[in-house]
């Protein structure tokens, strides 16, 4: 994506920052749609008002050439194919932002789970395994590219693999985690509509 932006507009620091706002701001568009139909606009404007103090807390990382802007968009695009109506189509969205979350971080299928067991829970294993079966061929499309080598992208992994796991930053990550988490236990109190949309 960066390489995109930045042969279009030319190679300058707007255009690298441009990425990454562009991917937020599409985040919070596809996260409202889909709070819309799971809530209501009362609680999905509280839950986009979440995730922009969210954004907040993350300093200028939106601003940073750094794929967490993308992989956030790759999560709201996928959360959003769950209120697909049309089954082939929703599976073929999910199993590509599925991929795209592989390809921008090795640990970008945790934050897909949550959203996997909805996909599970709403339209079976069949299309679980369907959508599993797209996020391959996207994963590994990238590298048929003869810029894009596999050994090398093999290598890095294994030297990244050699810093360790740091406690102290385990800890921090598990603190935002409850921090995170205990105002969204109230958004799904209360009696929920749902409207999936066509597509």
């Amino acid at each position: 994506a960066h390489a995109l932006f930045l042969s279009a507009f030319g190679a300058s620091i707007g255009a690298s920052k441009a990425v990454g706002v562009t991917a937020a701001l599409g985040a919070l568009a596809l996260a409202f749609w889909t709070f819309v139909r799971r809530a209501g606009h009362a609680r999905a404007l509280l839950a986009l008002g979440y995730c922009v103090l969210f954004y907040a807390t993350a300093a200028d990382v939106a601003f940073w050439s750094r794929p967490d802007s993308l992989l956030i968009a790759a999560v709201s695009l996928a959360l959003a194919s769950t209120e697909f109506r049309n089954q082939p189509f929703a599976i073929g969205v999910f199993g590509l932002a599925l991929g795209i979350a592989v390809n921008l971080k090795i640990t970008g299928p945790v934050y897909m789970l949550p959203i996997a067991l909805i996909v599970w829970q709403q339209r079976g294993t069949t299309a679980l395994l369907g959508a599993l079966a797209v996020a391959a061929v996207v994963t590994i499309a990238p590298f048929t590219l003869p810029t894009i080598s596999l050994d090398h992208y093999v290598s890095y992994l294994r030297r990244s693999a050699a810093n360790g796991l740091m406690l102290s930053r385990l800890r921090l990550n598990l603190e935002w985690v409850v921090f995170l988490v205990v105002p969204l236990v109230m958004l799904v109190r209360g009696p929920r509509t749902s409207r999936r949309a066509d597509a």
